[in-house]
């Protein structure tokens, strides 16, 4: 069962959906440098072209990855942005790690 559907149902944010400015400050700390400066690299184009309503700014700050959102687009639009940059996050590192 989808994740998102299970926190709709269960905290009832099925009416959070558009009227509101929903901010999100994500913070993943990297263990060196070079790791998160690889990870940031990569995810670089993704941040090219958001949707109007959706505003990501991405930066690094000492061994953190920052993601700051501002969405008016409604709770699923953000949390589907962080679902996405969470999965290129892992993507990136697992190629890392193959490398």
């Amino acid at each position: 069962m989808n994740l998102w559907y299970q926190l709709d149902q269960g905290l009832g944010i099925q009416d959070l959906k558009a009227n509101v400015e929903i901010h999100v400050h994500l913070e993943l700390r990297f263990e060196t440098k070079s790791e998160l400066s690889a990870v940031m690299n990569s995810l670089i184009p993704d941040n090219i072209g958001c949707p109007e309503g959706l505003v990501v700014t991405m930066y690094d700050k000492h061994s953190c990855l920052i993601f700051d959102m501002i969405c008016r687009k409604g709770i699923y639009v953000i949390m589907s942005t962080v679902d996405e940059i969470l999965r290129h996050v892992i993507m990136a590192k697992q190629v890392l790690v193959d490398a």
